[in-house]
C-alpha cells in the first residue's frame, strides 16, 4: 500500500504489529516472540534449529502438537484449531517450517524499519482484531488504526486467527 498506492486500492491488517522499531512496542511482545527474535538475530543457526525441531515435533506428534499449540493460543485460537482438527494445524506448521532458515528471516525480518511511518500510508486501510488475540498486544489495533489516516479499526470476536472465522467480512471490506 504504501509503495504502490497507484496499483493498490484497500490494505487489510489482520493481527498485526506495530512497528518493532519504536521505543516499547518490542517489549510489548509476548515472551516467546522476544526470544525467537532475538535468538534470530544473535545466533540464527541457533534458532533455526529450534524452528526445525517444531518442524519435527509437528509431523511426529500432530494431535499432541497440536493440542499443545491450543492450549498456549488461548481459548479463542484452540477452538478454531480444534474446529479444523490438530493435524491440520501441524501439517501448516511442518509445511511452514520445512525450511527454517525462512521461519529465522521472518523474525528478522520484523525487526526491520518499515521505511516509512503508519501516518504515510495514503491508501484506505482496514484493521482487523480479535477481542481474544493473546498474541497482539490489546492496545495495538487502535494505536495502529489511529496512526493511519482514514483506517478502519475492525474488532470482531475470536483470537489471533480470527480471520479464519472473518475472513468473508474481510474480503468483503476489501472489495468496497
Amino acid at each position: 500500500g504504501h509503495a504502490v498506492p497507484h496499483r493498490v486500492t484497500r490494505v487489510a491488517i489482520i493481527a498485526g504489529a506495530l512497528p518493532l522499531t519504536e521505543p516499547g512496542v518490542f517489549d510489548e511482545l509476548p515472551s516467546m516472540d522476544r526470544v525467537l527474535t532475538r535468538a534470530s538475530q544473535r545466533v540464527p543457526r541457533l534458532a533455526a534449529q529450534w524452528f526445525r525441531l517444531m518442524g519435527f515435533a509437528a509431523g511426529a506428534a500432530p494431535t499432541l502438537y497440536g493440542r499443545l499449540a491450543a492450549r498456549e493460543l488461548g481459548p479463542a485460537d484452540g477452538a478454531v484449531l480444534r474446529g479444523d482438527g490438530f493435524a491440520a494445524f501441524a501439517d501448516m506448521t511442518r509445511e511452514a517450517l520445512r525450511q527454517p532458515a525462512g521461519a529465522v528471516e521472518e523474525y528478522r525480518a520484523w525487526m526491520r524499519p518499515w521505511g516509512f511511518a503508519p501516518e504515510e500510508l495514503t491508501v484506505p486501510v482496514d484493521v482487523w482484531a480479535g477481542t481474544a488475540d493473546e498474541l497482539v498486544d490489546k492496545s495495538w489495533p487502535p494505536r495502529l488504526a489511529s496512526r493511519i489516516p482514514n483506517a478502519t479499526l475492525n474488532i470482531r470476536d475470536g483470537g489471533h486467527f480470527m480471520a479464519h472465522l472473518h475472513y468473508r467480512e474481510i474480503f468483503d471490506a476489501l472489495t468496497r
